[in-house]
């Protein structure tokens, strides 16, 4: 974000013109065509198929500077030269909406401040710094249209200069013709002849070179339109989110007349959001999509790479299919985004099949001839655990809001066991994906696995059987993402989102406003609307805060024990989701049967244990936190079973 400051210091839309004369119709009976289907794939119109039948009611093109301009264009770069005009309307579109969203802004920050509301002033304010950076977003993205635009020209340009090329060999052809009417034995038709070999040579050339311009510098242009729309569309979507923090600070809850509201006290997390939204505007990064035609060959179904990142770990839930089936290698490239692939240090070299419907039993081997199966799978999920990595940098900041036990490092498992046999693989893959558990952070968490996107994109690119494999998910979730409840039912929405255990962990640094320590709260409305994922068996909430305010958290984690969450089933969509074991609620027994079951923590025992982090959070010092390196976190999981 290029500038923070207050901007208390500091197009028209063309709709379509829909004729309202009457329209008479004979009295004849006129046949009624469907349209082709083939329409919806091309916005070509079909003049040229029907052209002839329609002169008669075509209209003629008003007169102006623009059209006079466009037709002394040579014929064959007339059509992008009105398309590069066009482009130039749309870009001008663009800033003009910049500035008036811009304009926008310092109007809304001004109303703020007149109306003697410090709350309302402080958040306007913020809100207006928000707005005057979507529009900076605008003219940004305004410029770089005018980039690609700038490109389009040179293939405009390259056909002006073939279109004389055309026309002299055209010109010499037609002479030739002519003569040859007139003149058949003029000795002309022989020079005519030879300059028409020259320009056909010349032709060929400058045809040549504008089929290679074209073509590279159409794909420039719109591979330049379409990164800056991306780029725009994200960079939209981080301010937009912040916005939304800053006004969960407004308290809108309604007074009576003659009651003061209370004192606004939200100023410094204020400040913090901006400062958030301009960190994330810094480090965002283009993600490098790899896009190839060819299709690769299969891969082998039990490579791996030894300490893969818990990422790479993908590559083996894409070989976990039954045993007769292989695996190709945009099966397994599927569900890992371009970002987190472009990350990997190792990649799979081999590009052979290997068939595992067949192998050796192998019972000459002490691990397959004598150990019994239970003791085996105790060995590969000792083999096969995930651990953090924090060798050469990989470890995560001390400070940063990601890092905590078990979570200090990128999450990675050492799969060469499974490389070592197709027996291996065969047994230690269930064991392997039974281990794992997925990760995803929402809002504050290390990159490439944060936000819906990276969750929904990971989980709909899964096929039946990796999503049956995967069995355990794990959401790190601030206290706004998780509260309402929509952003679990749009996740638990996802086909192949069925985990049988989910952990949602609430960290310290996710409740409201912890910046000024004020009282933990929670919203029951997510467990209210809980919709659990068929499959789901097992609930763990981890809620995590400093020690000195276990007693406010541990009220919170006593009410919400007395919860029952529903799970699948047809209950999703009515309004009532859940039935609380201290109410009496009608239709309790029909919403059971109904519903594939219900979570419950009765009876399950509360896990307890603390840990010692940095005092400094997010790279900044916290007055509450006292003058200590340190600070004392106490965590608590509650399990619904």
């Amino acid at each position: 974000m290029r500038r923070w400051f207050s901007p208390q210091n500091s197009d028209e839309c063309h709709g379509l013109a829909i004729s309202t004369k009457p329209i008479s119709i004979s009295a004849s009976v006129v046949p009624i065509t469907s349209p082709s289907t083939n329409r919806s794939l091309s916005i070509r119109s079909s003049h040229r198929r029907n052209g002839s039948q329609n002169n008669g009611a075509s209209k003629r093109a008003g007169f102006s500077f623009n059209s006079l301009r466009g037709n002394v264009q040579p014929e064959l770069s007339r059509k992008l030269y009105k398309i590069i005009k066009s482009e130039n309307n749309l870009i001008n579109a663009h800033e003009t909406a910049g500035r008036e969203r811009t304009s926008i802004a310092t109007q809304l920050s001004e109303w703020g401040e007149q109306t003697n509301d410090a709350a309302v002033s402080d958040v306007s304010d913020k809100v207006g710094v928000i707005l005057s950076e979507l529009g900076e977003q605008e003219e940004q993205y305004a410029h770089s249209l005018d980039d690609a635009r700038g490109v389009l020209k040179h293939i405009r340009n390259t056909e002006k200069s073939v279109q004389p090329s055309r026309d002299g060999k055209d010109k010499i052809a037609d002479e030739i013709a002519k003569l040859k009417l007139k003149e058949p034995q003029s000795a002309r038709l022989v020079v005519l002849e030879q300059e028409l070999v020259r320009a056909e040579a010349e032709n060929l050339v400058a045809e040549a070179q504008l089929s290679n311009i074209t073509r590279q510098k159409l794909k420039e242009a719109y591979e330049a339109e379409f990164a800056a729309t991306i780029e725009r569309a994200e960079k939209q979507i981080i301010l937009a989110k912040h916005g939304r923090r800053l006004l969960h600070l407004l308290d809108d809850t309604p007074v009576v007349p003659g009651d003061e509201r209370p004192t606004y006290h939200h100023a410094q997390q204020a400040r913090q959001i901006l400062n958030d939204a301009e960190d994330d505007l810094r480090d965002w990064r283009p993600e490098q999509d790899d896009f190839s035609a060819a299709q690769s060959d299969s891969v082998s179904n039990t490579r791996g790479t030894q300490n893969a990142v818990h990422d790479e770990d993908a590559k083996i839930v894409a070989g976990s299919v039954p045993a007769h089936q292989e695996v190709s290698e945009k099966d397994t490239d599927s569900i890992i985004s371009p970002r987190e692939k472009k990350k990997k240090d190792k990649i799979m070299d081999s590009t052979t099949t290997i068939d595992v419907s067949t192998y050796d039993n192998q019972l000459q081997c002490p691990l397959f001839g004598t150990l019994p199966g239970e003791i085996r799978n105790e060995i590969f999920a000792l083999a096969l655990v995930q651990f953090s990595e924090e060798e050469g940098g990989a470890a995560y900041p001390k400070d940063s809001y990601w890092y905590r036990p078990g979570f200090t490092g990128p999450r990675k498992s050492s799969s060469s066991l499974l490389r070592a046999c197709k027996l291996a693989y065969v047994e230690g893959q269930k064991v392997f994906l039974r281990e794992l558990e997925w990760a995803f952070w929402f809002d504050r968490g290390p990159e490439g696995r944060t936000r819906n996107h990276a969750c929904e994109k990971f989980f709909s690119a899964l096929t039946e059987q990796q999503a049956r494999d995967l069995t355990k998910v794990r959401f790190f979730t601030q206290m706004y993402w998780l509260e309402e409840g929509r952003n679990l039912a749009t996740l638990f929405a996802q086909p192949q989102f069925r985990p049988e255990v989910l952990t949602i962990t609430v960290r310290y640094s996710d409740w409201w406003y912890w910046e000024s320590d004020e009282p933990l709260r929670m919203k029951e409305d997510w467990l209210r609307g809980f919709r659990g994922p068929r499959g789901l068996r097992e609930l763990r909430v981890e809620y995590e805060t400093l020690v000195g305010k276990r007693e406010e958290m541990m009220g919170i984690v006593g009410r919400n024990k007395g919860w029952k969450l529903v799970v699948g089933g047809g209950g999703a969509g009515r309004d009532d989701g859940r039935v609380r074991e201290d109410g009496e609620e009608k239709g309790e027994e029909e919403e059971e049967e109904e519903e594939e079951g219900y979570l419950s923590a009765e009876g399950t025992e509360l896990v307890e244990w603390t840990w010692t982090g940095a005092s400094k959070l997010g790279g900044q010092t916290w007055a509450h936190h006292g003058e200590g390196d340190t600070v004392e976190y106490v965590v608590v999981m509650d399990t619904w079973s």
